[in-house]
């Protein structure tokens, strides 16, 4: 039986529901790396009030409680998801997670299986 278990990094899935700000992707992505995780994939949009949805695939192996925490902080972040759960990445992942890279989601099933 193989213990590959531990080697993979974690995966997660993060909503932000942001003000709209000139340099909001540049803050957003610059607290992510500080908290030392990798940006699998990320996509924005634009809402009709004025806010930017904006969403992110990360992996890494620090605490995700802290990387929300310090997104949270940041003054145009309103709203903060977190979503960690295999399961739920899994799912998220079959309903089409948008603009998610295609070798990422032939590799999902798998990579939830191994968790």
């Amino acid at each position: 039986m193989s213990n590959n278990n531990h080697n993979e990094t974690p995966i997660a899935h993060l909503s932000l529901i942001c003000t709209s700000n000139s340099i909001l992707l540049e803050r957003l992505l610059q607290t992510i790396r500080y908290r030392g995780f990798q940006v699998l994939n990320m996509n924005s949009n634009d809402l009709e009030n004025g806010e930017t949805e904006v969403n992110f695939l990360v992996k890494g192996q620090a605490k995700l409680t802290t990387l929300k925490k310090s997104l949270e902080t940041i003054i145009d972040v309103q709203q903060c998801y977190l979503t960690d759960e295999k399961e739920k990445l899994a799912k998220l992942l079959e309903m089409g997670l948008s603009s998610i890279n295609s070798s990422f989601i032939n590799n999902a099933p798998q990579q939830a299986a191994n968790y």
